[in-house]
């Protein structure tokens, strides 16, 4: 998950369909409904911080949008 300002992002690599809107999905505890988190692009240059890395459950969601109508 994101540090500071983005806590609630996930860096992810953008996935190729650009008609729509991406989300992580991370389930939460019991059951209440899964939090929603916006996908922040990966930068081409990763960097990796002395933290170990984290292996997170969730689900990638698209949330489509209708096509453009004609005139």
């Amino acid at each position: 998950m994101g540090a500071g300002d983005k806590a609630q992002s996930l860096v992810f690599p953008r996935p190729a369909e650009k008609h729509g809107t991406w989300s992580w999905l991370r389930p939460a505890q019991g059951q209440a409904p899964w939090t929603p988190y916006e996908l922040t692009p990966a930068l081409p240059d990763a960097q990796f911080f002395d933290s170990p890395a984290t292996l997170e459950d969730g689900m990638l969601r698209l949330l489509t949008e209708p096509p453009e109508q004609e005139h």
